[in-house]
């Protein structure tokens, strides 16, 4: 009598819950997702469920097989209820994209796998115990299905989508980042002359390789047409994703408006007002709301006024009344029709004619009872149901624990990929994660170093089956590489077993086969067989070459000559290195006598009168620096002792060096180039430097009086 009670409820409860669209009746009882009735005494069940889902519940109900609480997460499309053990297995090809089928017809992730890899295949060899796990596709654009069956990182600059070449040997790019283009080794460049990309960031690719004719922009972008090579224009917020350039107007029009906004009689998106979702604008471009959000109901004034607390969807009936037609989650109908707060861990409820609350759905970790309350699972369980003698029964399982025989969950190797309690409920490992495999106790075993995968003998030994990427396999089943220096590409093994290289990266020499470090801080050396030293040809950055040991050549960390140097050179004689140039800057002052820079950003003493100078030597006596030459473009002014702008102070460029004429604003020139005459003219006897003309072709000087006038030529 008490099972049929706990069986009434339960259908009763579970019919509550289900809709009656795409159903069949089976002798009055209404039954979701059947497509065939039984027959005989058991006519009012279902004996066909539709394709992705299964029988439940004495063949009562027909529930999706990922069902949340009775279900397989991952599995949906085709699966089964075993009577015997009443558990849910998936059938083949039954998981979804994502996961992958185990033997046992359960569906895992498989990200738990691979964490990029979102479709893959799963196969067990029954005699080896193993195994083999091979990633079809990855999560991210960004990873790559590598030739193990793995999802690696696409290492290509500035590449969104990378795949491998026809010989796998290296990844290609398939799509750039907005603005780059792939080049004819599978790399992405820049394209030339792009007149939007430094403007613009909104724009996704090149049409053609280094040539633009046209540019494609991401959603809520349109080009300006009225200026092709100025920013791109973004849509207005009232239409964030929806608008064109209207040429006739020279701006942006909104195709379609966002919710809350509508069309006006100019055609304008405008905000339809408070709570509204959308509207028409009459002539005035008065609005008028149609509908309303979410949580509002539309009055007979076509004004949106707020749902009754608890309330997520109502709408205004008939005598002004205002009904609620859906119930906010942890709220349920009660008598009156009114949304009330559920109790306890109620999702969803009810309440009867006295008032009195009834769970309908429970959350995760929780169990509904024949009583209609919700209870908690036991530890590890995430969905569980209640028999018809009231015992907790737990259907699905946390990560890192399996269901045993008693439905209890019991927790797994930490390395295990699947697995299964025997008669005593112990937990017994069928497969492991990568670089690991099944032990004699059936727990999970780790492989030798550098191997992906590999078995174990009947005397205990380790034999390794497939080696992680950059070491290959040798014929005693141990993985071997040519050292951190040799190209994995360029690895082999002779017939004894040992690792081979034929070409080695930078900052290594390749000898017999193995690749020989060079010395710190060198970039690229030789070796002496006769001495076993290797010597250096290039140094890397921050190091120079060490000219005193002359036999073998050696990096030196670079000499503290300060950061002002551009160039340096060893002296023997000092047996110093010595600054030979600075960086262009103007505060940098190269001085010829000290072999430094110096700086004179920061030298209010200096500053003042060698700006502007590029040479300049100390003068110990004095203790003061004096001018060599001036940069380009300026001249040394003797009377002042500093170097101004040529054109400033009115002097021709062929002018070498100048004075100040007395106290007047007047320089003239007292050196010219070569080539130039020297003339003086004007009442201050002004002298600047030209080149001769036709009239002075054969002077070496010219004096020229006031207005041109009385011109004297001192031939040469």
């Amino acid at each position: 009598m008490k099972s049929n009670l706990v069986l009434l409820l339960l259908l009763s409860l579970s019919l509550l819950s289900i809709s009656y669209q795409n159903s069949i009746e089976c002798d009055g009882n209404i039954i979701e997702q059947c497509t065939k009735c039984d027959t005989g005494e058991n006519s009012n069940k279902c004996s066909i469920c539709e394709d992705g889902t299964f029988p439940f519940f004495h063949n009562l109900l027909c529930l999706p097989c990922n069902h949340s609480e009775y279900g397989i997460s991952g599995c949906g499309k085709k699966c089964h209820l075993n009577d015997e053990s009443n558990q849910i297995y998936c059938e083949e090809d039954g998981c979804i994209d994502g996961y992958y089928r185990t033997n046992k017809g359960k569906c895992i992730e498989c990200s738990s796998y691979d964490p990029h890899c979102s479709k893959c295949s799963y196969e067990i060899n029954e005699n080896e115990n193993e195994v083999n796990f091979k990633c079809l596709q990855c999560y991210s654009e960004e990873f790559i299905v590598d030739q193990y069956g793995k999802c690696n990182n696409c290492t290509l600059d500035n590449c969104k989508v990378c795949k491998f070449n026809e010989d796998r040997t290296r990844p290609i790019c398939e799509e750039c980042s907005e603005g780059l283009k792939i080049n004819i080794n599978g790399e992405c460049d820049y394209c030339q002359d792009y007149p939007h990309y430094e403007q613009n960031k909104n724009c996704l690719k090149c049409d053609k390789i280094y040539e633009v004719i046209n540019c494609t922009c991401l959603p809520g972008f349109v080009e300006n047409q009225n200026e092709p090579n100025s920013k791109y224009l973004e849509c207005p917020s009232e239409c964030p994703n929806d608008c064109i350039y209207n040429t006739e107007i020279n701006s942006l029009t909104c195709t379609r408006c966002q919710e809350g906004y509508s069309f006006n009689s100019e055609g304008q998106c405008t905000y339809c007002g408070s709570s509204c979702a959308s509207c028409e604008f009459n002539k005035d471009n008065n609005p008028t709301c149609l509908k309303c959000l979410n949580e509002y109901y539309l009055n007979e004034n076509n004004e949106c006024l707020p749902c009754d607390f608890g309330c997520v969807s109502c709408e205004f009936g008939e005598d002004n009344n205002v009904i609620c037609l859906k119930c906010s989650e942890n709220y349920g109908f009660n008598t009156q029709n009114k949304c009330e707060s559920c109790q306890g861990e109620c999702l969803s409820c009810e309440f009867d004619e006295n008032n009195e609350m009834s769970c309908l759905t429970c959350p995760e970790s929780y169990a509904l009872t024949p009583d209609k309350t919700c209870t908690p699972c036991e530890d590890n369980c995430l969905n569980c149901q209640i028999d018809e003698k009231g015992n907790s029964l737990c259907l699905n399982c946390s990560e890192g624990y399996i269901l045993s025989q008693n439905k209890k969950c019991i927790s797994c190797d930490p390395y295990c990929m699947s697995c299964e309690s025997d008669e005593n409920d112990n937990p017994i490992c069928s497969s492991c994660f990568t670089g690991y495999t099944v032990g004699a106790k059936k727990n999970c075993v780790q492989c030798e170093e550098n191997c992906e995968k590999c078995e174990i003998d009947e005397k205990g030994n380790f034999g390794c089956l497939r080696c992680q990427y950059g070491y290959f396999l040798s014929s005693n089943k141990s993985c071997l590489n040519c050292g951190p220096y040799c190209n994995s590409k360029s690895c082999t093994i002779d017939i004894n077993n040992n690792p081979i290289c034929s070409l080695c990266f930078l900052e290594a020499v390749l000898y017999n086969g193995k690749c020989i470090e060079c010395p710190e801080g060198c970039s690229e050396c030789t070796y002496d067989e006769s001495s076993g030293n290797t010597q250096c040809i290039e140094c890397s950055n921050s190091y120079v070459l060490n000219p005193k040991n002359n036999e073998y050549l050696l990096c030196s960390s670079l000499p503290e000559i300060g950061e002002e140097c551009f160039s340096f050179d060893y002296n023997n004689t000092s047996e110093k290195y010595e600054c030979l140039s600075c960086e262009t800057n103007i505060n940098f002052i190269y001085i010829n006598n000290t072999h430094k820079c110096l700086d004179i950003s920061n030298d209010e003493e200096n500053l003042g009168y060698l700006m502007g100078c590029e040479f300049a030597t100390f003068d110990e006596k004095e203790n003061k620096y004096q001018y060599t030459q001036c940069r380009h473009g300026l001249i040394f002014i003797q009377n002042e002792n500093i170097c101004r702008d040529i054109y400033d102070i009115g002097l021709d460029f062929s002018c070498l060096e100048a004075e100040k004429i007395g106290s007047s604003e007047e320089y003239s020139c007292i050196k010219c180039s070569e080539g130039t005459i020297r003339v003086t003219y004007g009442p201050l006897g002004k002298v600047n430097c030209i080149f001769p003309s036709d009239n002075f072709i054969l002077c070496s000087e010219v004096t020229i009086g006031d207005n041109g006038k009385n011109q004297k030529c001192k031939k040469i």
